[in-house]
């Protein structure tokens, strides 16, 4: 094969993997805020969750579990509960659709003081996130009500893929004709 179009397959390879685009956040990393230091039992709750806005799918819930602070006239958490056992259930809001509960660990998380958990959710409207805490100190809950949109407004990530391809094809070609020879014309 000669070098150039080794070249170019390799140039074009580069350009289809840099024209790829990846998903904007990773699970772990933060999201949208929906309970802050919320007083449950003996503990403190505060959730996350992602994706911002809130869409069908892929939902992902980022909690922090913490004691009370020593000094109650701070509004902050205490130290994080990290033996402690973690649900989070989620339960369509006006509707006899069926509760979930999902068990939440340390597992996937990137920061081991948290607690992660993932669901599918199909039906678009308003749910109650209940997440609930046990351990040494006892057991508490709190909940809050979110919204979950139909869709995000957003192209499809396949989108973004089959136009970087698109692009890379198309210099592929591009480079490709440059380098064929001219014919001569025949007297």
């Amino acid at each position: 094969m000669p070098t150039f179009r080794r070249n170019l397959i390799f140039v074009m390879l580069g350009l289809a993997i840099a024209l790829m685009p990846t998903p904007a956040h990773a699970h772990g990393s933060g999201g949208t805020l929906q309970m802050n230091i919320v007083p449950a039992g003996a503990y403190q709750i505060s959730l996350w969750t992602e994706p911002t806005p809130l869409t069908v799918g892929n939902i992902h819930f980022n909690i922090a579990v913490t004691t009370p602070p020593t000094d109650t006239t701070l509004n902050e958490a205490g130290a994080p509960v990290l033996n402690a056992d973690v649900t989070v259930t989620l339960t369509p809001v006006g509707d006899t659709g069926e509760s979930r509960t999902l068990t939440a660990t340390h597992e996937d998380a990137v920061s081991k003081i948290f607690y992660n958990a993932d669901t599918d959710i199909t039906t678009p409207g308003d749910w109650r996130i209940t997440v609930t805490v046990s351990a040494a100190e006892g057991r508490g809950s709190a909940d809050t009500i979110v919204t979950i949109a139909e869709t995000s407004g957003q192209p499809s990530r396949w989108l973004w893929y089959g136009a970087g391809a698109a692009v890379a094809l198309t210099a592929g070609l591009f480079l490709f004709r440059q380098s064929r020879p001219a014919s001569s014309p025949e007297n």
